[in-house]
């Protein structure tokens, strides 16, 4: 009884997969290198040809791979019985490691990566696991969506407004990779740059970069942001200084006196470089009276005195 049962759970776990030209699913999938510009090497290639040849087949088992409980119990219950089978004799013996419950989310993205947007009939699935506790996992899971293409953008209009602060600087990451296309996430994304959770309000900004750089209604409030900092000054003042200098130093020009109040009043010396950096790309003419000011720190090399 307890060799049927062993048997039957290893005919499930074993037999269920996609195979194609007698390789397995998995297999093509470690075989992909993610993120391979074209044209790919030679073993990405065929792995790529190989999944898009098996097709939304893939599927199932693919957003399985993003879910580390989806069959835990019966896969534990699996584990116990060939432990069992294998103490009670000597002549077979079973592999358990492939019983344990754990996710593979590289494999998933692998086989999206393969399929682009002929996997868009996954996106709610994908979108809805973007919430879960795995950070490796909920990583993996925002880059397939990516590859997914624009199709993805409604729904993750949604997870950006969500509660869930860490889904939403996903979401906020994934519409920053369609550029111009997820201009409808704007409105939602100076909200969260407004956000107390300072992650969240740092990847609104990096988004707002990509997807509106040059925006004078985002360099305002990039230079709010700068503001309300009121000289406590975080990460999130590094972040807002590049991403005001590099992308919206065009329409940034009412940053000068915010720029030049940080410059004279902040404690660090790392913040007054980088407004001086800032300064410089906004207004090279003003900058020209603080560079000779600009002070060495372990960003940049020291000079001798």
């Amino acid at each position: 009884m307890g060799a049927g049962a062993v048997f039957v759970g290893w005919w499930f776990f074993e037999t269920r997969e996609p195979v194609y030209h007698g390789q397995k699913l998995s297999a093509w999938a470690q075989q992909v290198g993610v993120g391979e510009e074209q044209p790919f090497s030679a073993p990405t290639a065929e792995a790529v040809a190989a999944i898009c040849a098996i097709g939304t087949d893939a599927l199932p088992l693919a957003i399985g791979w993003f879910d580390p409980d989806a069959h835990a119990s019966f896969r534990t219950k699996c584990g116990d019985l060939v432990d069992y089978f294998n103490a009670k004799q000597r002549w077979l013996h079973f592999d358990t490691e492939r019983f344990k419950p754990q996710p593979k989310p590289d494999w998933a993205r692998a086989v999206f990566f393969a399929l682009g947007t002929n996997a868009q009939s996954a996106i709610p699935q994908l979108v809805q696991r973007l919430t879960t506790a795995d950070p490796n996992v909920a990583g993996n899971v925002a880059e397939a969506l990516v590859y997914l293409g624009p199709a993805s953008i409604p729904p993750l209009l949604s997870v950006l407004i969500s509660t869930n602060s860490r889904a939403a600087g996903l979401a906020a990451y994934c519409l920053s990779r369609f550029g111009t296309n997820s201009a409808a996430a704007i409105p939602a994304l100076l909200q969260n740059l407004k956000s107390t959770n300072e992650s969240l309000a740092n990847d609104s900004a990096f988004a707002l970069a990509g997807i509106a750089p040059g925006s004078p209604t985002v360099s305002a409030a990039l230079i709010e942001r700068l503001e309300v900092a009121d000289g406590e000054h975080t990460l999130g003042t590094f972040v807002t200084l590049d991403i005001l200098g590099l992308f919206f130093a065009s329409n940034a020009i009412a940053a000068v006196p915010v720029l030049e109040e940080i410059i004279a009043k902040a404690d660090e010396r790392a913040v007054r470089n980088r407004a001086i950096r800032t300064l410089a790309l906004i207004d090279p003419t003003k900058a020209v009276h603080y560079q000779g000011g600009f002070e060495a720190t372990s960003e940049s090399p020291k000079n001798p005195r």
